[in-house]
């Protein structure tokens, strides 16, 4: 019944196209935990949720309802509407006239009807996405923590589809749901869900610049709690063009003017009263970052040197600066509002990514925190190997400073200088994200290529990313294969296929070749030696094999989605093959290809080659010139 209305509604509809996932049982009997949080089944209720086509629940938000709560609303709604035709009906807290829970409700947030059932929330506990969710009587309800620009009601509200109604949501234009939703009983639920990371940030171009894709996949907003981010001690608070004519002692000498110099007086007193016009700036933000700029250069005068001696290493300057600045601000804060907390973080990133080692402890203030970014790892490979051993111990040795507390995690999923190709971290993607979870990380960050989309698979990544993020115990590879099959419907075994070449190929380049490596900078891949010619047309037959069956089913709704989907996927091994064998290539053949990429790298927005990279676009327009000119 959903899939004839969603096309009678959306025309070009490519929203739930191969998206159906199998009958979930009518039958509920006892809870049933897969996995430490998640994938939970629950006892359900003799109560009606839908009745063939008909649902006699109302949605309850407070009067003062928050954003994300009149979000969680709307969403619910919307996808229940999408789902059954049914439209939920909405009043607010004034309309509910007594604490009857015999009602059919379904209450969002913390509100007057959640208090009534005595029930109350800990916002510390809960955090930025963490809800709770339980049914009394007849009357559902729903509520993570009420502060500003918290997630949890609307992440409970997918939660509470998911297990009623099959709810799945896999990429932008792919979501699933039951396939028999004639009769629908309301479930028993007494959960309180806490992610394994509060909060989740992926900064892939389809989730970086596509706020409800972000959201539907359960990742967070960029700088929610945090005031200031990343590079914002240059960046933010000691800026050139604010204060490189009048004081350039606050630079580090031999920088340029792109590190301060962490001995000057004045420089780090100008610090604190940026920090503390921030603090007064934004009242509902509680992190700080005094992050140093993105390059490797440090102060070269007496006294940093001197500094970085006493202190082991640049890790130890930082931590002992941003220490002093916490202590300060704090001080002022203690006469001016003295029930704020603010954490004040630091970038253990590049020159102060090595932890100071030393026979006692460096002292770290209770309100100070670190931002880990272990850019130099070898992402396809284990973290306890010869290669990453040195990087692990680092993370290893700061938890133990930080006492897994006020950690915070910058990871990485691409290859920064070039876009075109596949990253080979799927292999130890989810052990490392355990990792993180270990020692406490409260924020997870996953830079990704956020300039502009990729093939590779970057749908499903984003998927899997989001899924772990939210609890690391799912599985890496069962993920693969509900996606794909969702996702690519008719021609998932053969993009299967694909994706365990690629996997494949890779483990090969790794055993056989010196040059292989994962770390983000690595530039080898960017080589005919890497991508032969027999490779590509591998990929590019089975890619171009998976077009042809879908010839089967062209006359359905759901044929183009699929087929651009395919197409997307296709853009890597034709640009790579025109790339490097250009002169290799029939000319007809050639254009075909041209013509696919220019038509999908439109679509796609797969537009630059790297980070700050050149334009892939332009680059296709230019062999098209050659060959045109012929």
């Amino acid at each position: 019944m959903k899939f004839k209305k969603a096309f009678l509604v959306l025309p070009l509809v490519l929203t739930f196209t191969g998206c159906k996932k199998e009958k979930v049982e009518e039958e509920k009997h006892d809870e049933l935990i897969s996995h430490h949080h998640v994938e939970k089944t629950f006892s359900r209720t003799d109560t009606k949720l839908i009745d063939h086509g008909v649902s006699e629940y109302t949605i309850v938000v407070d009067n003062d309802a928050t954003a994300d709560e009149l979000l969680a609303k709307d969403e619910l709604v919307y996808l229940v509407n999408l789902a059954t035709g049914i439209d939920l009906p909405v009043i607010n807290t004034n309309n509910v006239t007594s604490a009857d829970f015999s009602k059919k409700y379904i209450s969002l947030g913390v509100n007057d009807l959640f208090e009534a059932a005595g029930l109350s929330i800990n916002d510390d506990e809960l955090k930025e996405s963490g809800y709770i969710m339980k049914t009394v009587e007849n009357t559902l309800f729903i509520a993570g923590s009420n502060k500003i620009n918290r997630t949890g009601t609307l992440y409970g509200v997918y939660d509470f589809l998911h297990y009623s109604i099959g709810y799945e949501y896999y990429a932008k234009e792919c979501i699933s749901f039951s396939d028999n939703l004639d009769e629908v009983y309301l479930l028993k639920f007494d959960e309180k869900c806490i992610p394994s990371f509060p909060t989740r940030i992926d900064n892939v171009y389809s989730v970086y610049r596509d706020l409800t894709n972000n959201r539907r996949l359960r990742f967070c907003q960029e700088s929610t709690y945090w005031m200031s981010f990343t590079h914002t001690l240059i960046g933010r608070y000691i800026t050139p063009s604010k204060y490189g004519t009048s004081h350039p002692e606050y630079f580090g000498v031999g920088t340029n003017q792109t590190q301060i110099c962490w001995s000057n007086e004045g420089c780090f007193n100008t610090v604190v009263q940026e920090v503390m016009q921030d603090i007064r700036s934004h009242p509902d933000q509680d992190i700080v970052m005094l992050g140093h700029g993105d390059y490797w250069d440090m102060c070269l005068c007496d006294e940093c040197q001197e500094k970085k001696a006493r202190l082991n290493g640049w890790g130890g300057v930082e931590l002992d600066f941003t220490n002093r600045v916490a202590q300060a601000c704090d001080a002022i804060l203690a006469q001016e509002d003295p029930d704020r907390h603010i954490t004040y973080v630091f970038f253990a990133y590049n020159p102060s990514f090595q932890a100071p080692i030393t026979d006692q402890a460096p002292y770290v203030y209770k309100n100070t925190g670190i931002l880990l970014a272990p850019i130099g790892c070898d992402f396809s490979l284990p973290l306890d190997d010869q290669f990453n051993k040195g990087f692990l111990a680092s993370m290893n040795v700061w938890a133990h400073y930080f006492n897994n507390k006020n950690i915070y995690v910058w990871t990485y999923a691409l290859y920064c200088r070039w876009y075109m190709t596949p990253f080979p971290n799927w292999n130890y993607f989810q052990d490392y994200y355990r990792y993180f979870e270990s020692i406490g990380t409260q924020l997870l960050y996953d830079q990704g290529n956020y300039d502009g989309n990729v093939p590779c698979f970057q749908d499903m990544r984003a998927y899997i990313a989001s899924k772990i993020a939210w609890d690391t115990s799912y599985n890496y590879d069962d993920l693969v294969d509900d996606f794909m099959t969702h996702y690519y419907g008719p021609v998932s075994s053969k993009m299967k296929n694909l994706f365990d070449l690629q996997r494949a190929y890779y483990q090969h380049l790794s055993d056989t070749s010196s040059k292989m490596s994962g770390a983000i900078m690595n530039t080898y891949v960017q080589t005919s030696e890497f991508w032969t010619f027999e490779y590509l047309s591998s990929e590019i037959g089975i890619l171009e094999g998976a077009l042809k069956d879908l010839e089967s089913i062209q006359y359905t709704p759901e044929y183009q989605s699929y087929y651009d989907r395919v197409c997307n996927e296709i853009i890597g091994p034709y640009y790579l093959m025109l790339a490097y064998y250009f002169d290799q290539i029939n000319k007809d053949t050639a254009l075909e290809y041209i013509e696919i990429l220019l038509k999908y790298m439109k679509k796609y927005n797969v537009s630059v080659s790297g980070e700050h990279g050149a334009s892939t676009i332009d680059k296709v327009k230019e062999w098209k010139e050659i060959l045109l000119s012929e």
